[in-house]
């Protein structure tokens, strides 16, 4: 496919507003100046649509480079947002496309739409009720954005990000003080350490005690034998080394706790008198078979099978003359 890219050299006078630029460049781009939209591009990871249409150029630098792209043009009070869907079954987080939200507009209403666009373009369907919007912190979701709410409360930047994510029932996130947070089981019984699926709970209050009480609610493990520690690294592919068996921390009344939306924590049964699960240390190579169990489901399957921790080797690197 060759991509055919036309170079156009302009003089302007930085008082002139935008869309004066925008309007005098209709005849070039072939189509009105409603469906164009220009883009600066401040680095190669970072790209913004000029959609102030009735600032002068006085930020813009000689030999400046613009982009145009045909597609409706950002209007005031509009921005762009990316959306991805997310799957606490699946690693595999997909980008689904970019949507044009308003600061008037209600999550609700943009809900709606994404849901129709989604049926359109991929044939997937979900219910209005079961889906839940999130914002996206670095590769993670964060805090669930309620249907009411409207996009310009919230603080978002020119690379706004949002999670479409499925739910099995109906949401159980209804207000804004709720924190939703990830967890896992941690078990180690009988010197074989092992990570239970991703699980999703959702805090009414951000305590220690309303944390061990729904713990225990999905795990039938009493609270007061209930430990947790802060989980590393993604809720599907998480940074399990633990460095110090101290770290974990039981029910305490009335201990700091301040977990945010979209937090990991790893969980165990700590009982001293039933060992049902021992809480001996464990050594690298179990860390590293876990390790292993926990990315090899993500990996082509050439790499994973090749791959031993037992069998790792030095590799030696000689220069010339040597």
């Amino acid at each position: 496919m060759i991509t055919l890219v036309i170079v156009l050299k302009v003089l302007v006078d930085k008082r002139m507003i935008f869309n004066t630029l925008k309007k005098n460049l209709e005849p070039y781009v072939g189509v009105p100046a409603e469906y164009f939209k220009i883009c600066r591009y401040f680095d190669e990871c970072s790209e913004s649509e000029c959609s102030c249409l009735l600032s002068q150029l006085v930020s813009y630098e000689d030999g400046e480079k613009l982009w145009i792209e045909i597609g409706r043009a950002l209007r005031n009070g509009e921005f762009t947002v990316k959306l991805h869907q997310f799957s606490l079954d699946s690693a595999e987080g997909k980008f689904l496309f970019e949507w044009i939200v308003s600061e008037d507009m209600t999550v609700g209403q943009a809900k709606k739409e994404i849901l129709a666009e989604m049926k359109r373009r991929y044939n997937i369907e979900i219910p209005y009720e079961r889906c839940r919007l999130r914002e996206k912190c670095f590769v993670s979701p964060s805090k669930v954005l309620l249907d009411h709410q409207k996009f310009k409360d919230f603080q978002y930047y020119s690379q706004f990000e949002m999670i479409v994510q499925e739910l099995p029932d109906k949401d159980p996130v209804t207000n804004s003080n709720q924190v939703i947070i990830f967890v896992r089981r941690w078990t180690n019984f009988i010197s074989k350490i092992h990570l239970g699926p991703p699980q999703e709970i959702v805090l009414d209050e951000t305590t220690i005690e309303e944390m061990m009480k729904k713990l225990s609610l999905i795990s039938d493990i009493p609270e007061k034998y209930i430990n947790i520690i802060r989980g590393k690294g993604s809720v599907h592919m998480p940074i399990i080394r633990i460095e110090n068996d101290q770290d974990w921390i039981g029910l305490t009344a009335g201990m700091e706790f301040n977990p945010e939306d979209g937090a990991l924590f790893l969980y165990r049964y700590h009982n001293e008198i039933d060992s049902r699960e021992t809480s001996q240390s464990s050594s690298q190579e179990e860390y590293n078979d876990i390790a292993i169990r926990e990315v090899s489901p993500f990996l082509p399957l050439s790499s994973a099978s090749r791959y031993n921790a037992r069998k790792e080797k030095a590799l030696r690197i000689y220069l010339d003359g040597e």
